[in-house]
């Protein structure tokens, strides 16, 4: 019989070995391969610019080329900033950049974010510009002279990329007015030909995008919804990320034996009803499974003591509109998703008929 001591220590092993376990996005090569694409694109529109720039015409400065916005919208647990935090980290591992070089400056925003002199405060403190406090504090603000000093940092640091990460923080129970505000500070970033910008966040991210202007300037939406019951593609996508997630455990440590999640129809069927087909709610539906299943002294997780409960005390901590299908209730999974499996399942058997 296991004491309280030893079923605590074993419990926070099989809690570490969970936390770091890091299954890629399905869709992580899009963003890796859309952002360096941005940089790129982005390097040879500052170089047109600043050939521009040194011949005046008429005594006129010419108007600058204006950059482009990257939007990536997906709901929140779509794994948007781990995707992106890999990305960056991987961009500035480059042993060829030099010391103080930031190709992508990631800038997460918080719901204070309301106006241009916020947005230019948080992406100075993120320079680590010791500016950013007197912005802050300034009673004779200019958003365009800030924007000439963010344009000189961000040049010093060949910094060709901006993410504004968690973006619909800046719209979270804000009126019309403010989310104008926020598209024309933006707009002001590309326009003036200082950075592109990756803006990330939920479906309120879209309300920016009703300014015309910032509209024209988007290169084409990454979209990290849900995976459709309905693709063949997308189950593909979900079920081997499940797959792969439980095969970390299990390697990790982290349970002793597997618990089947794609093992057949009703449990595939389950694991995506359970997450809504969003990747990144697997995990933290798991962890707390298997927290529970560790404080109890086990080293298995069992879908009615330790996943249903967790299911249920996330699902309840939804707004009613968000939560999902519960699977574990008298009616079981969807009727639609048990039929779509389904298809998987007798694409497989015909397959193995017509190899044999």
């Amino acid at each position: 019989m296991k004491n309280d001591k030893t079923i605590r220590d074993e419990r926070r092993r099989r809690l570490d070995a969970f936390d770091e376990i890091l299954i890629p996005h399905p869709r992580l090569k899009e963003i890796r391969q859309r952002t360096l694409d941005l940089i790129d694109d982005t390097e040879a529109a500052i170089k047109r610019n600043e050939r521009s720039g040194k011949a005046l015409r008429g005594g006129v400065k010419v108007k600058p080329e204006e950059l482009l916005v990257l939007p990536i919208i997906g709901p929140s647990g779509a794994t948007k900033s781990t995707s992106m935090e890999e990305v960056v980290a991987e961009i500035g591992s480059n042993p060829n950049l030099e010391d103080e070089e930031v190709p992508v400056l990631h800038v997460t925003l918080d719901q204070n974010t309301r106006g241009p002199k916020q947005l230019q405060v948080q992406i100075l403190e993120k320079f680590g510009d010791p500016g950013a406090d007197s912005v802050a504090k300034s009673v004779q603000y200019s958003a365009g002279v800030v924007n000439e000093s963010i344009r000189e940092i961000a040049r010093r640091r060949k910094t060709r990329v901006i993410v504004l990460d968690e973006a619909g923080n800046m719209l979270t129970n804000a009126g019309d007015g403010v989310t104008k505000n926020m598209a024309k500070a933006i707009k002001g970033l590309v326009n003036q030909g200082i950075f592109s910008v990756i803006l990330m966040g939920t479906e309120e991210v879209r309300r920016l995008f009703a300014n015309s202007e910032l509209q024209s300037r988007n290169c084409g939406t990454i979209d990290l919804g849900a995976f459709d019951i309905k693709s063949k593609d997308d189950r593909r996508y979900f079920f081997t990320f499940v797959d792969d997630f439980e095969k970390r455990m299990l390697k990790d440590g982290v349970i002793d034996r597997p618990l089947g999640m794609v093992g057949d129809v009703e449990s595939r069927a389950t694991i995506y009803d359970i997450a809504g087909g969003i990747i990144g709610i697997v995990p933290r539906i798991l962890r707390q499974a298997v927290d529970r299943m560790a404080s109890n002294g086990r080293g298995w997780l069992d879908w009615e003591e330790d996943v249903g409960p967790a299911f249920h005390g996330w699902n309840m901590a939804q707004e009613p509109a968000r939560r999902h299908h519960d699977p574990f209730g008298e009616s079981g999974a969807k009727i639609s998703t048990l039929a779509f499996v389904r298809e998987d399942t007798k694409a497989k058997v015909k397959k193995s008929l017509e190899d044999a």
